[in-house]
């Protein structure tokens, strides 16, 4: 392509980091992190830095990124939050917002698949499961060779989670799980889905529960997958269960005719992945920003830098506003604890400005580049892509507004009649 169209380049990885060195452009990661924390984002970066060639062909083609995911296995990312004793390494939320921030700052996919071993199922088993039950299910984990989904969603069932179909009917000591599940991110490649449902007969916050339930289990099946707009390289399924025997042992959280609690629970449950759901979205953002911040002082018009124009000065620099405090509310949650769990009030309010902060810095950097982010040449329009769907899973920016205002008034409001 002839040198005067003045086309960016499509930087990726390390590329990004040794052009912005090359034009003084101070990096946008915070410079007095602990030395442990420090270390642990240098890792994940290395790691980025491996599968950021690949980032693009996982999103085309809609396919798990099984050879990125096979570098963050070798590199024990996987294991960051499973306990020493059973394989991994014990460290908390925050160490694992770092590793999918860095991750998800080169390929939102290969962070989206890492996110289910950090904040997922195994951290609710670790919290509420037995000993026998950690002894079962961690181990594998901290190995790779235990893939995780969670499954919640119902197509009469998304923001109101209690309103939940899918029934666990009690059998000798276990159950029999029916119902549907739908947007099951991960499904097919998962061997085991940490499933909530409810007892036959009731209704609302009261009789949910949790139970694991293996892929190869007679009576559940791949319904069918639904394609979506960003997060591609991880696809999601409807799932059917049809009479699946679920044994006393794979009951994480019995349901309880009389009790709520397992509702309270599954709302707290998904804090670790919403904080690392924001994370995520933090990694592309930052991304964003740092090309855009390239493309300022690389591409001339009108016989300059368009850095100098003041209308672009402003938009980097509120992009950037967002992007500090965006990482320090989701510290804050991350570090925060709840009975096991980050806390409702900071998690919520770190999801809404979080996603909706990256989501409005990728736009402005499609906006900054011109057409030429508005193409494919450049990952741009991938990253907005990304982050568009986090401001829907695991809670939209409504009810988690809504959440937010319980915590703070101290009274729940039912959005039920």
């Amino acid at each position: 392509m002839p040198d005067e169209l003045n086309v960016p380049e499509a930087l990726i990885g390390a590329e990004v980091a040794e052009t912005m060195r090359e034009l003084g452009i101070a990096p946008l990661v915070p410079p007095d992190e602990p030395d442990d924390i420090a270390a642990l984002r240098a890792r994940a970066a290395q790691v980025a830095n491996q599968i950021a060639p690949d980032a693009k062909r996982w999103d085309e083609e809609e396919r798990f990124p099984e050879r990125s995911w096979r570098a963050i296995v070798d590199a024990g990312l996987n294991a960051l939050s499973v306990p020493e004793r059973y394989g991994g390494e014990g460290r908390g939320v925050r160490e694992a917002c770092v590793v999918l921030e860095e991750l998800a700052h080169v390929c939102f996919a290969s962070a989206l698949a890492t996110q289910m071993y950090l904040n997922g199922p195994p951290r609710a088993i670790l919290r509420l499961g037995t000993e026998e039950q950690h002894e079962r299910y961690l181990p594998g984990t901290a190995s790779g060779e235990r893939a995780w989904a969670i499954a919640i969603s119902e197509p009469w069932a998304g923001s109101s989670a209690t309103e939940l179909r899918c029934e666990a009917a009690p059998d000798g000591e276990g159950f029999r799980l029916s119902g549907t599940k739908c947007y099951i991110t991960n499904a097919a490649r998962a061997t085991s889905l940490l499933v909530f449902c409810r007892l036959p007969g009731t209704t609302g916050a009261k009789g949910i529960g949790a139970l694991v339930v293996e892929q190869d289990a007679n009576g559940m099946q791949l319904v069918s997958d639904q394609p979506k707009m960003g997060g591609r390289g991880v696809p999601e399924y409807v799932l059917g269960f049809e009479e699946v025997r679920i044994d006393p042992q794979a009951v994480i959280l019995a349901p309880q005719a009389d009790s709520s609690r397992g509702a309270a629970i599954m709302l707290k449950q998904f804090n670790p992945e919403r904080c690392g759901n924001s994370a995520m979205c933090l990694g592309a953002a930052r991304a964003a920003l740092e090309l855009s911040l390239v493309h300022l002082r690389r591409r001339r018009q009108f016989g300059r830098e368009i850095a100098e124009f003041q209308g672009l000065q402003w938009k980097v620099v509120d992009m950037a506003c967002k992007l500090d405090a965006a990482r320090m509310m989701l510290m804050r949650a991350a570090e925060s604890d709840d009975d096991g769990f980050p806390s409702t009030r900071y998690t919520s309010m770190a999801k809404v400005f979080v996603n909706e902060s990256a989501e409005e810095i990728c736009r402005e950097a499609i906006q900054i580049h011109g057409h030429w982010g508005y193409t494919r040449d450049l990952p741009l329009e991938r990253f907005y892509r990304d982050v568009r769907g986090m401001t829907l899973g695991g809670g939209t920016s409504e009810i988690m507004r809504n959440v937010a205002a319980g915590e703070l008034l101290g009274r729940r409001f039912p959005q039920t009649r």
